[in-house]
């Protein structure tokens, strides 16, 4: 039997040997296991004798877990979790956002044979977590350097035994994802760079503070605006830098996230005062600004709601808001300057260009390298610093150059002015002497067309006399207007202080423009807000001269339409009168604009004096003036002037007079606005008003009325109709109605229109009101017409007569020789005597058919005289004389008293013959001869 020997599996033999190629593939396995490993760990950090500082990103691994997974130190020990760990990469030391857990890991190996002492820095401070262990032994975070020596850090001391290796894990949480920094270093590199911090901090506020100082005291010197906004810039970069680093509070860095709202709000006030200081240097062209200042308005709005977003909690939406805004100013200032430079070219725009985008590039490329791990946060604060520290200074020395360039233009125009000055006194003196020349030839043709005037003319030769005065009284007003502004000069006025009834003088001025109104087919249209101070006080030359240069400069440049001056009340508590003359027509100029400015450029106001004038004039009445087109071509030229009121005021005249009240009246006038503004005067009288704009309409709303029962008492009626002349349909109302039922009619024309006073009778016309129809006439006549009416039927009884008697008083006289002159050229006979109780006396002595009484007389006036007059009638004689009253004083209130004692009708000095031919004609029913 053969001998077997039992032999084991792992015993050598040549039946168990290994093949070669099976050792190959069992070594190459375990060379690739071992490298596999290497690959997945950090390398040690060996602490040599020339340490002072290093970065530990090379020589961590980390592990990132879910925010659910929260583990013990033990846990992480374990080998599952331990062989988890993989090295950082480039850029990849970061802490994620929402909490998440990421551990760290890193081991120190002490070659020296002593123990060595260093401190572990963690930045940046805001993390929700940052715990130090060694092994599963945690360390605290150590209290050395105070919170004072150093900012945005978490410290840990750190001992490594000599000949040792020890293990460190790190847990840290962030709220948000955010660069870690690891830096291990000696003491005597962290005071070192402690105190390069403090001493770059220092510095750095340091010249804020200095540039806070300087601006703010600038700005008090020279009362520029601009410098407190870099001043307050200043003071919004200190804090915010503050904050930042922590000496105001908790340190909370200069980047996002922020514990407190406080920086955010602090970096949107930063951003409102970059768009504050753009608009006021301007970063845009002040001559053509567009839209520039309506974005930057729009911009600052979006801050402010950003900002408030803030205060209700930061969050996503918030964080968001704040981001997209600062990011837009810093984006719209840039392109606003840049658009601003090509138009204008200014150096002071160029530097401010160039700053702010070197200024954006250069944070975004820092703000870049923070973020992926190639700079160290205290890189990042210095570059940060380097740029608020730039801004601010950049920002001071525009503002100087701007106020120093400001300086000289100002004495470059101080002296241009002084030069200019001596050739416009020279200009002055000549145009002075020439208007002065040619005034006195033309008084001698004005004083002969008037003597020529009186004389036996034909019909044609009357019309070129007053063609004659006509064109002499424009020639002699543009003289007039050409002399005041050659020899205007604001610093030779004198403003005087009379008592003015406003409207009055309103009237009187625009009644001087009735002609040229006439012969450019153009409605003059005045709105006096019946709420607007009667009585003021002021210079009612400088008031005239104001509206006059205004009106001309509308006619100039209105082209068709309508010239409408409307007067209302302002702020009462500086009594301010507000006017607004506004057409159609040619735009205004900036030129025109700039010389109604009182501070314009001499150049603007030599070439427009008639604006350079109105604008001295508001300016010297304390008052405020703009020139505006709007979008439809209406020119609209609107001032206030402050007009103070009187303390002791006339007796106002009621504004619902007895003759007034529930009248109804229908004005028919193509111009809507005409037609509105009449119906609120007489709506404001207690009358019922209507309005028509052509005559359908017109026949219409008689007709409604008329079946209503309620007929109209007063037509106004235009004499330009659209289909017909106002005389025509005057006409046909007049036949359709009964004699003595027919309206009150009105017919409203221009001055160069002249009809026959036959034609009006036949239209039952009763008299022609001249355009512009103010509201004081408009009531004058209406209350002198309805009382005609009235005392028609207390008159006593008369005849046509061919003789009659009239009773003058008058106490001035030559105005009496005149009057009487008047009369006995009309064929009446003339009693003449020198004071109302002189009146009373003839009238009781004598039978008289008329009485013509002055107001203003000694002993007696001519309101009492008529008073006693009529007392007189009731008890002793039958029927009622028609008395008129003739006085120098136009207002209404004085009309008012005259009528209420007793006279028919109120003449208001210099009385026109013709004026008083028609005026005894219709009161006395006596025709008197043609003069």
């Amino acid at each position: 039997m053969p001998f077997t020997v039992a032999t084991l599996p792992t015993a050598p033999s040549p039946g168990n040997k290994l093949l070669p190629r099976v050792a190959l593939l069992l070594a190459a396995g375990l060379i690739g296991l071992l490298l596999t490993v290497s690959a997945f760990a950090a390398p040690t950090l060996v602490l040599d004798e020339d340490y002072e500082s290093r970065s530990l990103a090379a020589f961590t691994d980390l592990l990132l877990l879910a925010p659910e997974d929260q583990h013990s130190i033990t846990d992480i020990l374990s080998p599952p979790f331990a062989q988890q760990f993989r090295p950082v990469e480039n850029g990849d030391l970061k802490a994620p956002a929402n909490n998440h857990n990421l551990w760290l890991r890193f081991t120190i190996h002490n070659p020296t044979a002593e123990p060595t002492l260093h401190i572990l820095e963690v930045s940046p401070a805001n993390l929700n977590r940052a715990e130090l262990y060694r092994g599963s032994q945690r360390l605290d975070m150590t209290p050395l350097p105070t919170g004072l020596m150093m900012r945005s850090h978490q410290l840990f001391s750190i001992t490594t035994p000599a000949s040792a290796s020890v293990k460190y894990h790190l847990h840290l949480a962030s709220p948000v994802e955010q660069p870690v920094f690891l830096q291990l270093l000696d003491y005597a590199s962290l005071a070192q760079q402690v105190g390069q911090q403090e001493l770059v901090s220092a510095v750095f506020m340091g010249m804020l503070l200095v540039v806070v100082i300087f601006t703010t005291a600038r700005a008090f010197i020279f009362h520029d605006k601009l410098f407190l906004t870099v001043s307050a810039y200043t003071l919004l970069t200190i804090a915010y830098h503050g904050f930042a680093w922590g000496y105001f509070g908790d340190a909370q860095g200069l980047l996002p996230p922020w514990d407190r709202p406080l920086m955010a709000v602090i970096l949107l006030l930063l951003a409102m005062a970059e768009l504050c200081y753009g608009k006021s240097f301007p970063v845009f062209s002040q001559d053509k600004p567009g839209v520039w200042p309506k974005l930057f308005n729009l911009m600052t709005a979006a801050l402010v709601f950003a900002m408030v977003t803030v205060f209700f909690g930061q969050n996503v939406i918030s964080t968001i808001l704040v981001n997209t805004t600062v990011s837009t100013t810093i984006i719209l200032l840039n392109i606003s300057a840049l658009c601003c430079f090509l138009s204008t070219y200014s150096r002071l725009i160029l530097v401010y260009l160039i700053t702010r985008t070197f200024t954006v590039l250069i944070y975004l490329v820092a703000l870049l390298a923070y973020y992926r791990d190639l700079a160290s946060p205290e890189t990042v604060n210095s570059i940060f610093m380097l740029i608020s520290c730039t801004t601010v200074l950049i920002h001071s020395a525009l503002v100087l150059a701007r106020h120093r360039q400001k300086q000289h233009q100002r004495a470059d125009e101080n002296q241009r002015i002084a030069v200019l000055g001596e050739v416009s006194r020279a200009k002055t003196d000549i145009v002075a002497r020439i208007t002065h020349d040619i005034r006195t030839p033309l008084s001698a043709m004005l004083g002969a067309s008037e003597l020529m005037q009186e004389t036996q003319l034909s019909g044609a030769q009357k019309d070129y006399v007053r063609t004659l005065q006509r064109s002499s009284q424009e020639l002699l007003q543009f003289l007039e207007e050409a002399g005041q502004t050659a020899r205007f000069n604001e610093n030779d006025i004198e403003l005087s202080t009379q008592l003015i009834n406003l409207p009055e003088l309103i009237t009187d001025t625009l009644s001087s423009f009735r002609n040229i109104a006439a012969e450019r087919n153009l409605e003059l249209i005045c709105d006096i807000e019946h709420k607007t101070n009667e009585w003021v006080l002021g210079d009612p030359s400088r008031i005239t001269q104001l509206l006059s240069h205004a009106m001309n400069s509308a006619f100039e440049r209105s082209e068709a339409g309508h010239l409408l001056l409307r007067v209302s009340g302002g702020d009462a508590s500086l009594n301010e009168i507000n006017f607004q003359l506004s057409h159609l027509g040619r735009p205004f100029t900036q030129q025109e604009k700039n010389a109604l400015d009182h501070n314009a450029p001499n150049q603007d106001s030599r070439i427009n004096p008639r604006f350079a004038i109105i604008g001295q004039l508001v300016s010297l009445m304390g008052g405020r003036i703009n020139a505006r087109t709007s979008p439809e071509g209406i020119n609209k030229l609107h001032f206030s002037l402050r007009l103070s009121v009187p303390k002791q005021l006339p007796s106002p005249q009621p504004s619902k007079m007895p003759e007034l009240q529930n009248r109804r009246l229908l004005v028919i006038d193509k111009n809507q606005t005409f037609c509105d503004i009449i119906c609120k005067q007489c709506e404001h009288w207690g009358m019922v008003a209507h309005s028509a704009l052509n005559e359908p309409n017109a026949l219409a709303l008689l007709h409604n009325q008329k079946l209503l029962g309620q007929n109209i008492d007063i037509l106004l009626i235009d004499y330009n109709l659209p289909t017909s002349t106002g005389l025509a349909f005057a006409q046909r109302v007049y036949k359709e109605s009964a004699e003595n039922k027919a309206p009150l009619m009105l017919l409203l024309a221009h001055t160069n229109i002249n009809l026959p006073q036959q034609e009006l009778a036949a239209a039952g016309v009763r008299k022609i009101l001249n355009k512009p129809l103010s509201g004081l006439t408009l009531r004058h006549v209406l209350t002198a017409e309805l009382h005609y009416d009235a005392a028609k039927e207390k008159q006593k009884p008369t005849t046509t007569k061919n003789v009659l008697r009239c009773l003058v008083a008058e106490d001035n006289e030559t105005n009496a020789q005149v009057l009487t002159r008047m009369l006995e050229k009309l064929g009446i006979t003339v009693t003449l005597v020198g004071n109302g109780q002189q009146a009373m006396n003839s009238f009781m002595r004598e039978e008289f058919d008329l009485i013509i009484m002055d107001i203003e007389m000694p002993i007696m006036d001519g309101v009492e005289a008529t008073r006693q007059i009529r007392s007189f009638e009731l008890d002793q004689r039958p029927g009622r004389i028609p008395i008129f009253g003739l006085t120098a004083n136009a207002l209404d209130e004085q009309q008012g008293i005259n009528l209420e004692a007793g006279m028919d009708l109120h003449l208001i000095k210099p009385i026109r013959l013709w004026e008083l031919r028609e005026a005894i004609k219709r009161w006395t029913h006596f025709n008197p001869k043609d003069s």
